[in-house]
Order: structure tokens, then sequence, then C-alpha cells
């Protein structure tokens, strides 16, 4: 099954904390991941924010960073970005309220033909649920056990 992986997911894979343990189930599934080239810049962003922070240092943002792309370039299939792509995400910005970054990863999905997908982020969970998406919350426990049966076949 497509999984698609909104940032506010994917660094859950590389940055421990609430909902790593779901996001680290669907790298370890069968599941085609999918998501877009944004996200990788983005992700990157989000983790030398870290350092800017003071949570990490340089040294570890350098290791993350080289373990998400050996990471991404075996285990995940990138949507290319196009300029066809504005005027859907211009849409969405105004019918969902949200950020163009969120808009630009909501239609990617559709894009992507993903029935599923995964994002931290509750206006965006939102949003997808209104475009027919199964959506769901890494960071909310029973979200996270729907999801598992589902990509287990055992709910759909």
């Amino acid at each position: 099954m497509r999984v698609y992986l909104d940032t506010s997911a994917l660094v859950k894979r590389y940055c421990e904390e609430e909902g790593s343990e779901v996001v680290n189930e669907v790298f370890e599934s069968d599941n085609e991941i999918i998501t877009s080239y944004w996200t990788l810049a983005e992700a990157i962003a989000a983790i030398d924010k870290k350092v800017a922070k003071r949570q990490i240092s340089e040294e570890e943002r350098d290791f993350v960073i080289s373990v998400l792309f050996s990471d991404v370039l075996i285990r995940v299939t990138f949507i290319k970005i196009s300029d066809e792509f504005i005027e859907a995400v211009l849409e969405r910005i105004l019918a969902y309220h949200l950020s163009a970054d969120d808009a630009l990863q909501l239609f990617s999905c559709s894009v992507a033909l993903s029935p599923i997908f995964l994002a931290a982020d509750k206006s965006l969970i939102r949003a997808a649920k209104e475009e027919g998406l199964k959506a769901f919350d890494v960071e909310i426990t029973n979200e996270g056990e729907i999801l598992r049966r589902l990509l287990a076949g055992e709910d759909d």
C-alpha cells in the first residue's frame, strides 16, 4: 500500500519524538513510502533548526542528515514538484486555510495516488480527511493503532 509522509511525520524517523515509533514501523514495513522532494528540504531545515536551538550539535545534525539521505534513497519514492501544481496548491490554501507548504504536501499526496497520508499536524490532517484521504496523526496513539491494522491488511 502507498503511504505518503508529510515532513512533520518524516522528521520523526530521525529525531526521537512522539510518533517516531509509528513512522519507524512504516519504514520497516513492505509498504511503499512516498513524499515530495519539498519534504526533503523541509526535513533538513527542521533538523538544522535543532542546531540553532542548541538541541543538537552540528556534528549530530550532519550525521542525522547523512542517515536521512541514505534512508530515503533506498526507501522513498519522490514526487517531482512542477509549476502545474501551483493552481491546485492555491485552491487548497484557500479551501482549508493551510500554509503553502502544507497545501503542497496535500496536493502532492493526491498526485502520488496515495490513499494514506501521515502527518503530525491537526489542521493538515483535517484537510486531508476532507480531501477523502485516510489521514493519520502519528502523535495520536489510537490513530497509530488503526494505521497499523490498516497497513497489515486487517482493516479497510
